[in-house]
């Protein structure tokens, strides 16, 4: 348990850390999906009122799930570029609502790229791999579900490669 809390709070050290550098303090705000954000606002922060020393820290990070984590270092900044379509008139009049939202999201393109551009150039190509294995560990763990010792053993060694890799990541940096 230990080594998963070290490895998840390490990662959420690390974003935090490079988006504040690179982005800015408002960067939350500024990039973060709504689907995220919603997540965050709805766990209305127990941890605050509970430890007064916790006051004024920044939840954002601490509150999400650890599998939103690489979402955010995965996150892009699209723009509309739109098309003209003539189907898009048939289907403000006829009420198709669901293929005019289709249509306007595929005329999205990605302007901006957290991976590609920022966090993909700390990290081993394995890591989000090493990561999702990390993120059904950590659950299977915080869950109570019973593991024996060879599992322990592959738990460990994620735990191990992750830190390694986000140590790996904060030197580069």
């Amino acid at each position: 348990y230990l080594g998963i809390n070290r490895a998840e709070n390490a990662l959420r050290t690390f974003i935090n850390l490079v988006m504040t550098t690179l982005k800015g303090v408002e960067w939350w705000e500024k990039f973060v999906p709504q689907k995220i954000k919603m997540k965050h606002k709805g766990r209305n922060v127990q941890f605050k009122r509970t430890a007064e020393s916790f006051k004024n820290v920044d939840d954002h990070l601490i509150s999400i799930d650890v599998d939103d984590l690489v979402d955010v270092m995965r996150m892009q900044v699209k723009k509309w570029e739109p098309q003209h379509d003539e189907n898009i008139e048939t289907w403000l009049v006829d009420g198709n609502e669901k293929r005019l939202f289709d249509k306007l999201k595929s005329q999205l393109a990605v302007k901006f790229d957290f991976w590609d551009s920022i966090f993909g150039k700390y990290f081993d190509v394995q890591f989000l791999d090493a990561w999702d294995i990390f993120c059904k560990n950590r659950n299977h763990i915080a869950h109570n579900k019973p593991i024996d010792k060879s599992a322990y053993n592959l738990m460990e060694e994620n735990v191990g490669e992750i830190l390694q890799q986000i140590a790996t990541a904060e030197a580069k940096f």
